[in-house]
């Protein structure tokens, strides 16, 4: 089996164990987020469906296996989000169309791999339904997805749904063992939202900045001093960072035992004194503020940072 990671090792094998069954469907709908590590485990299937070896997994030696190393298998098509809308569009899925009519020049297995499902308009995945509906032969069609929700559901009904597992926070934290990550790994997963392979690319900056936010938001000098903070913040990063202080509150509130975080006792302290029913309004609050963000609907990034700042002093009673 492919060195993966253990919560992606048992998906893994039974895909492959399909496949050798001769029962794995043509389309696959791999849903995980590539920080979690799905893209390691798709690699893997990729590797073995285009493997001429019968083997539990890819034998990596057969022509098959180099062509594909050397990222030239004539077989293998693989599909990203392109352009600054970072959209996937109909002129790549015709491309799909017609490989998929074509005979297999290596005469194993057509694989088409297509990233970030979700981000396919919607003549692109009207396209994409004739292929998914009437397959030819020796043909699968991995599509990732990290976002099952945003996934027309005109795809999702014509693949197998495969969720992959996402890490315990002991899981993730080995992952960065193993590389050596030489930074502060508990923080750089908070920063990452606990996806291992996302903390990974976490720099010393971002985790100062961790730790001056919170400093900020614990001894708040004022509304001017706070939004100007902001401001000259990430604000999606800050939103979620005030997202984890208050569900951490939340789950000691309600005496949840919930996964260590790295949120200061002083910080959450501090929570803990709100009523119940105003933490969960600011949480309404941070949701909201994030859908504005991933829907780049007319930003004002000052005055959102200026509500927040208000909305913050109000929640702790200095406004």
């Amino acid at each position: 089996m492919p060195d993966l990671p253990p919560w992606l090792s048992a998906s893994l094998s039974d895909l492959i164990g399909s496949y050798r069954a001769n029962t794995l469907p043509h389309a696959l709908l791999i849903v995980g987020d590539p920080g979690h590590g799905g893209t390691l485990l798709t690699d893997a299937l990729v590797a073995k469906l285009l493997c001429r070896a019968d083997l539990p997994e890819a034998c990596g030696d057969c022509k098959a296996c180099r062509l594909h190393r050397s990222g030239n298998h004539p077989d293998f098509v693989r599909v990203q989000p392109e352009g600054k809308s970072l959209t996937i569009r109909v002129d790549a899925i015709r491309a799909i169309n017609r490989k998929v009519a074509e005979t297999a020049q290596q005469g194993g297995n057509k694989v088409i791999r297509l990233e970030q499902a979700e981000k396919m308009n919607m003549n692109a995945a009207n396209a994409l339904l004739k292929v998914l509906e009437e397959p030819s032969d020796g043909t699968f069609i991995l599509l990732e997805s990290s976002s099952l929700g945003r996934t027309l559901p005109t795809i999702r009904s014509r693949c197998r749904l495969v969720t992959l597992r996402q890490p315990t926070t002991s899981e993730a934290l080995a992952v960065l063992v193993r590389a050596n990550y030489a930074l502060e790994p508990a923080t750089a997963l908070g920063i990452a939202q606990g996806k291992p392979y996302a903390a990974l690319a976490v720099t010393q900056e971002q985790i100062e900045q961790w730790s001056e936010c919170e400093r900020r938001f614990l001894h708040p000098a004022g509304f001017s001093q706070l939004s100007q903070f902001i401001h000259k913040s990430s604000l999606d990063a800050t939103l979620r960072q005030l997202m984890l202080w208050v569900d951490t509150a939340v789950r000691r509130q309600f005496r949840q035992h919930g996964k260590a975080v790295p949120v200061t006792d002083e910080l959450i302290d501090v929570l803990m004194k709100q009523p119940a029913q105003s933490l969960f309004d600011f949480r309404d609050y941070i949701v909201e503020q994030l859908g504005s963000i991933n829907r780049q609907s007319n930003l004002n990034a000052q005055l959102m940072g200026e509500a927040l700042a208000a909305r913050w002093l109000d929640l702790r009673g200095t406004q």
